[in-house]
């Protein structure tokens, strides 16, 4: 049988939910602000693990930037490349995690054009403009709080109740496999 025992799913979560609860904040940073007319912000800094992000819209029109996306993402040559639309109209673009290192490069990913990229993300050089602010934390959940194996599981937590939370006009709740 290739199924799971019965229940191991629900005691994963259960054993996460109250360490989702219970972790700690390792690091908040301010606000990094950027506009997509200037030069892109500097994430070189950006070091660690289990980062929780938040991407927002800082212009006063959230109805007529998603409006932009809606009509840039199907002429893009790799359009599925491109985050998901949750609808609404919300300023909270997006709030992501990345458990491993390298939050820089996945915070480039969504502030760029770049569209050979084949990773989600909202590439936002293609359809955005004017400023935004990037949001991190980073989350203590090294061995001494949380067992390596249910890590990935309390940050994906982490990172749902916080969408749940902001509504992002974009992005998934649940794990991409991790």
């Amino acid at each position: 049988m290739v199924w799971p025992n019965a229940g191991t799913i629900g005691r994963a979560y259960s054993a996460a939910i109250p360490l989702a609860r219970a972790a700690r904040i390792a690091e908040e940073l301010p606000p990094i602000a950027g506009n997509m007319g200037g030069a892109a912000p500097e994430f070189g800094h950006l070091a660690g693990r289990n980062w929780i992000y938040v991407v927002k819209d800082c212009g006063d029109d959230p109805i007529a930037t998603l409006a932009r996306y809606d009509a840039v993402r199907p002429a893009r040559a790799n359009p599925m490349f491109m985050a998901k639309r949750n609808g609404g109209h919300s300023s909270i673009l997006y709030v992501g995690s990345k458990r491993t290192n390298g939050i820089a490069e996945r915070l480039r990913q969504h502030i760029s054009a770049d569209e050979q990229t084949k990773t989600y993300a909202l590439k936002m050089g293609l359809w955005f403009e004017g400023n935004y602010q990037v949001f991190l934390r980073r989350y203590h959940l090294e061995a001494d709080f949380v067992a390596p194996e249910l890590a990935p599981l309390v940050l994906q937590i982490i990172e749902d109740s916080i969408a749940d939370e902001l509504l992002p006009a974009f992005g998934k709740r649940g794990s991409n496999g991790r």
